[in-house]
């Protein structure tokens, strides 16, 4: 599975705030599930290396904490 998978409910926690999951492990397993057969039927192909990497990179960068 890589990744721990998150869930959170959204109608109480809209900001996702606090991940639920270790609470509802059953959902967590169908959802899981679920995307699994969405992903073989429709093809998906996880990226890897270092490249994808470098472009998510790019989209997150770094937080800068200091005061001026």
């Amino acid at each position: 599975m890589g990744e721990k998978w998150k869930l959170f409910n959204v109608t109480n926690d809209p900001g996702e705030n606090n991940d639920v999951s270790d609470q509802h492990p059953d959902i967590v397993q169908k959802m899981v599930a679920a995307y699994e057969k969405y992903s073989k039927d429709v093809g998906v192909i996880p990226p890897r290396g270092a490249a994808f990497e470098k472009s998510v990179a790019s989209l997150f960068p770094p937080i800068n904490n200091k005061t001026k």
